[in-house]
């Protein structure tokens, strides 16, 4: 198998679109799908894309979690970049769902692009704070206002993040990935914020696929755009609420952290769950001298909306392939053929990546407040967060708004790791169904 040198590739690209849009009037997006063509062409690695064939339909379901998406976004960069070597193909999702965070992330993988891979790992690793929030008044100030003012929507400035994402977000790479052949539906999980319903923005290639709406929620079909996945990131009281079309939408993650259940119902085949919560921070027990604060407070209000009930859909998952078992023993082979056609229920296979370590304690641990590109009252916020976590299980409030490299390189390493760890149950996992 030929050799592919992803920083070679990521040089070539740059000059490549350089010189490209320097002599022509069109823009460096076109050249971009352009370049993407000839990648596909005579890139060893990527043409394997081209012959992925068989019946399996993967998946992305990715979580929320404020910054610790870099650990997910760490996960992508192997899958895409390091796991084709000796898969065959790059494991681009068919179906990609995402909520808060996870809808970010999840654009990156839903645009099947090598340049939009490229583009995950330089945000995540060199994102700092003033790019995604302010904090505009003192900190003594900031308190009054949260008292006094009724009018205020939300504690931070998130223009900054609101610029990010347009920048990210908007550019055409999407459209041509909503595709047949390359990604079937994103489904970006937000929360409306009057009804408190769940809902499910889709963007499907065909209005024939059809989303199932959410328990006590409903299903939007429309294209994606940058205001779609700033309303599934409009975290409760840090960031204001996203006004679109009228209504106004908090985050994906008051609902459903992890959105499954949607690509079940879509028939994927293999759902890869991409978490940023480790296993160890749902086994915490209460301490019998725990003393209360508004920060543990606030952090375990964070922590309960990064723990979701995802289980249980994985568990109705299971209990379908239970069935399917059962019912080829007592009816034959063809009894899940039958059922597939008769009533669109198949077979799944669920896999789950999560932190190998508490990003909680990752963050207090890698936490030093002259080392962060901030201001003096965003500093202050953290110091404060920092000093009222305890040294065993962290800070969930402080992992979810560390937004400065010294964390987000950091976690995003973890996440590069864990799924490298993970190499021979993935290529195992992503095997064709016959």
């Amino acid at each position: 198998m030929a050799h592919y040198n992803y920083s070679q590739h990521k040089i070539l690209k740059y000059f490549w679109l350089v010189s490209s849009c320097t002599r022509s009037k069109h823009s460096c997006a076109q050249f971009t799908v352009n370049y993407d063509r000839k990648i596909m062409d005579c890139c060893p690695i990527a043409s394997y894309t081209k012959h992925r064939g068989g019946p399996m339909k993967l998946a992305f379901a990715l979580s929320g979690g404020g910054a610790r998406g870099a650990y997910s976004a760490g996960v992508q960069r192997y899958l895409f970049t390091e796991l084709p070597k000796k898969l065959g193909y790059i494991p681009f999702p068919q179906l990609v769902s995402g909520a808060s965070v996870g809808s970010m992330n999840g654009y990156f993988a839903a645009c099947h692009s090598m340049l939009e891979v490229v583009r995950m790992t330089e945000l995540w690793t060199h994102l700092n704070i003033n790019q995604m929030y302010n904090i505009p008044l003192s900190s003594l100030s900031l308190l009054k206002q949260v008292v006094k003012n009724s009018q205020m929507a939300s504690l931070l400035d998130a223009t900054p993040f609101y610029k990010l994402i347009h920048q990210e977000a908007a550019r055409r790479t999407l459209r041509s990935a909503i595709h047949p052949q390359k990604c079937e539906a994103f489904l970006v999980s937000s929360t409306h914020m009057y009804s408190g319903q769940g809902v499910f923005f889709a963007d499907v290639w065909s209005p024939k696929l059809k989303v199932k709406p959410p328990p006590c929620g409903r299903v939007h079909y429309t294209r994606i755009y940058p205001k779609h996945i700033l309303a599934s990131a409009a975290i409760p009281l840090l960031f204001p609420p996203v006004e679109i079309e009228g209504q106004y939408y908090l985050d994906g993650s008051l609902k459903q952290y992890v959105p499954l259940q949607p690509l079940l119902d879509l028939n994927a085949t293999r759902i890869l769950i991409l978490g940023t919560r480790a296993r160890e921070e749902d086994q915490l027990t209460q301490p019998p001298d725990l003393q209360l604060s508004l920060s543990m407070v606030g952090g375990s209000s964070l922590g309960a909306m990064i723990s979701d009930y995802v289980e249980r859909d994985m568990v109705a998952a299971e209990q379908v392939n239970t069935l399917i078992d059962w019912g080829k023993r007592n009816y034959g082979d063809d009894f899940e053929q039958k059922l597939k056609a008769d009533l669109s229920i198949q077979r799944s296979k669920i896999k789950t990546i999560c932190p190998s370590f508490s990003l909680s304690r990752l963050a207090r641990e890698i936490f030093d407040v002259n080392k962060i590109n901030a201001d003096a009252n965003t500093k202050w916020l953290m110091s404060w967060l920092n000093d009222n976590s305890s040294e065993q299980e962290g800070s969930v409030a402080l992992s979810s708004i560390f937004f400065d490299p010294l964390y987000t390189r950091a976690a995003e390493d973890l996440g590069f790791q864990d799924a490298q760890k993970l190499e021979d149950s993935l290529l195992e996992w992503l095997q064709k169904d016959e």
